[in-house]
């Protein structure tokens, strides 16, 4: 049986029975330690950790996050064991105009 890299079978495309997902337990302490580095980054965010990606969800209003630092927070979490990140974005909370979240025009 050849294995991919979420742990299953290449051939059908599923998991054997008992073996763990790649990344259930192991990101989990992943998740911490990206959110260390992001901490001594001063961004401040939790992380959660689904499977190989990383949710950066900041835990504060920032401006844009710009180019250097996504880059730089992708390789974090890449050096964490992740595959994929994704940044939440928030509104800016001074702008009652903001279209996140659910403020669409009618």
């Amino acid at each position: 049986m050849t294995m991919d890299a979420r742990n299953h079978d290449v051939a059908t495309g599923k998991r054997p029975a008992g073996s763990p997902e790649v990344g259930s337990e192991r990101h989990a302490g992943g998740a911490g330690a990206l959110q260390r580095l992001l901490a001594l980054r001063d961004i401040p965010a939790r992380v959660e950790a689904r499977g190989t990606l990383a949710v950066v969800v900041p835990t504060t209003y920032r401006p844009a996050i710009d180019v250097a630092t996504r880059r730089w927070i992708v390789q974090a979490a890449q050096e964490a064991g992740f595959t994929h990140v994704a940044l939440e974005v928030l509104p800016d909370p001074t702008d009652a105009d903001a279209p996140l979240p659910g403020r669409h025009p009618a």
